[in-house]
């Protein structure tokens, strides 16, 4: 999945940016999604566009991935990724 599917997944299931969206939502195999995102915070260029979270102790609803050595479940794009794809 390159980044402007990604982007596009993001804002179909979630509306707008600043919402998180589970990691899980990218529906792809786990190894995929994991060197996906890896990728994107290793990129100075891009990591600034984007949050992961962590899992919350109140919910474990949503699948937990671990990325660079750190847990996360979910991830929220802000508008300002738009200037990576122009």
């Amino acid at each position: 999945m390159n980044l402007k599917q990604a982007i596009d997944l993001y804002l179909k299931t979630v509306g707008t940016f600043g919402n998180p969206m589970p990691l899980s939502a990218f529906s792809l195999p786990p190894d995929d999604l994991v060197n996906m995102i890896a990728a994107w915070e290793d990129d100075y260029h891009l990591n600034r566009h984007f949050e992961l979270l962590p899992p919350s102790p109140a919910s474990s609803e949503s699948a937990s991935f671990s990325i660079n050595g750190s847990a996360y479940t979910a991830i929220i794009f802000r508008e300002s990724i738009l200037d990576v794809l122009a």
